[in-house]
């Protein structure tokens, strides 16, 4: 087919476009002003985001462009050819220099001010990302000097050849971060990001050696808090490569629930709708790490006394609310009763022999882990209720936000009973209609004996 003199003229100036930089095949596209405030203060967010034309430029750019990479550097030295250093904008790694050295006035004075609130907003999601980087591991590593005192806190003293799945412990802590961005709601980005950090590290493969507690058991689990800090910092900065365009990172490994705008490039998305637009974009992170740190300390203790004690949760219909104030004793206000707890202890006088009863080994600890007794044994409750009768794990990587700062669903799992005491048998008269007493016990062998 021969082609016609327009033809030809559409064919030469595609070429002339592609021969050209990226950036002069946009439009030539004058962007509204900027201007210095606070955005705290904003009351639509995303309208002001939407105004400022942005995210449709910096979309249109990748595009013409043809795929993302280096995008942020490239597309600063562009904009400011004989002035800027590309080095402000390395951004691709935790700790690099992530912040334009150009203030609104330059970027008004180029046309473009709206794009001087996407770069505040790529520094501010930088910056974030390296302190919580910094903040995660900081408490994941001090969780894992605290697992030799614990292990002396409960005189561990068994034998036990079921795994620890520390992946799935520390996941439905983690699952609790909302706490840092319920105390510092102007920050909206921080609920994306850690939303799509913990679904990434819900996805990751497990190790294929779990940790073993009678096999050197504390080193065991010391290696996996470490290989799990290993992999979540990766994964924290696969992120940051991907948003920022590092050579062979794709877009795809940037989390669904980060991406918030409107655009077609999701590394665009990530500062959709204005959400890196704050003044103060750490506060919050202090409590979140402390939150973080204090429920792995929690989850990992449960867990290993759980299986090294026995942990056995018991609902005493016997016992009114004054007097149900032992130290092991919960009460459980929504539904008027009392939580009690038996274990297998370390009988004093002879190492080694063990005898099971009121938890003694376990006195005191709900206090120096931080725990509300009642809370606590409640979720095991609840739990076992829910199951019919069976204890769960903990259910890992919950959808961040779906709890809150709320303890997730079976976080102190543990088998439980309802019963009274007998002083003719001294022991535990279950309740045979309670779900999943008789799971292993028939209906005439219903007492639970201290022994």
């Amino acid at each position: 087919m021969l082609l016609t003199h327009s033809s030809w003229a559409v064919v030469l100036t595609t070429i002339a476009m592609v021969s050209q930089p990226a950036i002069a095949v946009l439009p030539d596209r004058k962007l509204p002003d900027c201007k210095p405030q606070k955005y705290d203060t904003i009351q639509d967010k995303g309208k002001f985001w939407w105004d400022s034309g942005a995210e449709q430029y910096a979309n249109d750019y990748i595009i013409s462009n043809g795929d993302h990479s280096n995008w942020t550097q490239d597309l600063y030295m562009e904009l400011f050819p004989d002035s800027a250093n590309q080095n402000d904008m390395e951004c691709m790694t935790a700790g690099a220099p992530c912040k334009p050295q150009k203030d609104c006035p330059d970027f008004n004075a180029i046309g473009k001010g709206g794009l001087f609130y996407l770069f505040q907003s790529m520094a501010t999601f930088h910056s974030y990302v390296t302190e919580m980087r910094s903040r995660f591991e900081l408490e994941a590593f001090k969780t894992a000097l605290s697992v030799g005192e614990l292990a002396t806190d409960m005189k561990l003293d068994g034998e036990d050849n079921d795994p620890i799945d520390v992946y799935a412990i520390l996941g439905a802590a983690l699952s609790m971060a909302e706490v840092g961005t319920a105390a510092n709601p102007a920050a909206a980005g921080a609920v994306t990001f850690l939303s799509g950090f913990v679904g990434i590290m819900g996805e990751v493969d497990k190790p294929e050696n779990p940790a073993m507690l009678k096999d050197a058991g504390i080193d065991a689990m010391n290696e996996m808090i470490r290989l799990m800090i290993e992999e979540a910092t990766h994964q924290i900065d696969m992120i940051l490569a991907a948003v920022f365009g590092k050579q062979g990172h794709r877009q795809t490994d940037i989390p669904m629930a980060m991406r918030k705008g409107g655009g077609d490039n999701p590394a665009v998305q990530v500062f959709g709708w204005g959400v890196w637009l704050s003044d103060q974009p750490h506060n919050g992170l202090p409590e979140w790490a402390g939150m973080i740190g204090k429920q792995m300390k929690q989850a990992i203790y449960w867990e290993t006394a759980n299986r090294m004690k026995g942990i056995q949760v018991i609902i005493r219909d016997d016992i009114p609310k004054e007097r149900c104030n032992e130290i092991n004793h919960g009460w459980d206000e929504g539904q008027q009763r009392c939580y009690d707890m038996m274990i297998w202890n370390q009988k004093p006088q002879r190492d080694g022999d063990r005898y099971f009863g009121g938890a003694k080994d376990l006195e005191g600890l709900f206090q120096k882990y931080g725990m509300d007794a009642a809370a606590t044994m409640k979720n095991s409750a609840d739990c076992w209720e829910a199951n019919g009768g069976r204890s769960h794990s903990p259910q890992p990587w919950v959808q961040l936000g779906a709890q809150g700062t709320q303890v997730p669903p079976c976080f102190f799992p543990a088998e439980v009973h309802k019963g009274t005491y007998d002083s003719k048998g001294r022991g535990i008269q279950l309740d045979p209609d309670y779900v999943g007493s008789l799971n292993d016990r028939t209906r005439e062998d219903s007492m639970l004996w201290p022994y």
